[in-house]
């Protein structure tokens, strides 16, 4: 069993949890797995914002997002290195239809993950309209 369950609080996971796709996946999802721990580290994030009554707004939930992006061998810092294999970094608010997204950085020894690259602002609220006007 992994997973920390929270009474406010959903956010996915790009894990299978599927009996029959843990048997032919292929990262490990042992508790003690990079991957697993920085999903704890979402667990962890949420809980302090709860315990120091700080609402999620979207610096709050830019931070959890770049935080669980796997850019090497630390959570909380983007060194200098090729480490990690995030390429794609997203965080969407749909009440505002608003998503911040970054995406990975140059290629071969200059590469660094998205989580480490700049946000951008997208707005999706054209898209969620009921006659859009595309």
């Amino acid at each position: 069993h992994i997973g920390c369950p929270l009474a406010e609080a959903v956010w996915r996971t790009n894990h299978g949890y599927d009996p029959v796709i843990m048997k032919n996946y292929e990262w490990s999802l042992s508790p003690s797995s990079w991957s697993v721990q920085r999903y704890m580290f979402i667990h962890e994030a949420l809980q302090s914002y709860e315990n120091r009554n700080v609402k999620i707004g979207y610096m709050e939930a830019l931070n959890i997002t770049a935080i669980a992006g796997d850019k090497g061998d630390h959570a909380y810092i983007c060194e200098d290195n090729t480490d990690g294999s995030n390429v794609l970094s997203v965080t969407f608010q749909p009440q505002d239809h608003i998503a911040y997204a970054a995406w990975e950085r140059s290629s071969g020894a200059n590469w660094r993950p998205a989580t480490c690259s700049t946000y951008i602002k997208i707005d999706f609220t054209a898209w969620f309209q009921p006659n859009p006007p595309f």
